[in-house]
């Protein structure tokens, strides 16, 4: 039996962008960077959460994609509308929506395997488009790099005398093999 009990009822509609409101009392300011870097993913990928708004248009949660989406100049998107709620529980969701991240925490050593896998898979691809700048990601990195490029300064001064190295970096556990596989 399902006890998820859930207070409104949701569907997905078309709205113009000039008809989102944002609500004035909004306690998460978003940086026109911010607003930028996911302007950038939505041009790129397109907008997977969409924004969540009351029965008139007022938003819930999503302030900064529909700040992206005016950046774009995108005239109309889909929408969440919830209906059903009392006030009371329309500010209680603004506020849990714009807090639980911040609860969360960001694993670096995880993020960094991610970063050399996503490099590894197509070394062409643009960590930045991640959502990560350039700088956070060469600082996440740069212990990574270097240890990455001592093993390999050790595999080949190794491989002469043994033809088969591999070497793994005690840091991320990634395995680098020189020489005839």
């Amino acid at each position: 039996m399902n006890n998820l009990q859930t207070n409104y009822q949701e569907k997905i509609v078309k709205l113009k962008i000039e008809n989102i409101l944002y609500y004035a009392k909004n306690n998460k300011n978003h940086t026109d960077t911010a607003i930028s870097k996911l302007a950038k993913s939505i041009q790129k990928r397109g907008l997977v959460n969409l924004p969540i708004v009351n029965k008139d248009g007022l938003l819930i949660a999503g302030h900064r994609r529909v700040s992206a989406l005016r950046k774009l100049g995108i005239v109309e998107h889909e929408v969440r509308m919830w209906s059903g709620l009392k006030k009371e529980e329309e500010k209680a969701w603004r506020i849990e929506l714009n807090k639980s991240p911040e609860d969360s925490k960001i694993e670096n050593d995880i993020l960094k395997e991610e970063l050399f896998a996503i490099q590894e898979l197509d070394s062409d691809f643009d960590l930045e488009d991640t959502g990560i700048d350039l700088k956070e990601i060469e600082k996440l990195m740069s212990n990574e790099i270097s240890l990455k490029d001592h093993a390999l300064e050790d595999a080949e001064e190794v491989e002469g005398n043994l033809g088969k190295v591999v070497v793994e970096c005690p840091k991320c556990g990634h395995k680098f093999k020189k020489g005839k596989n």
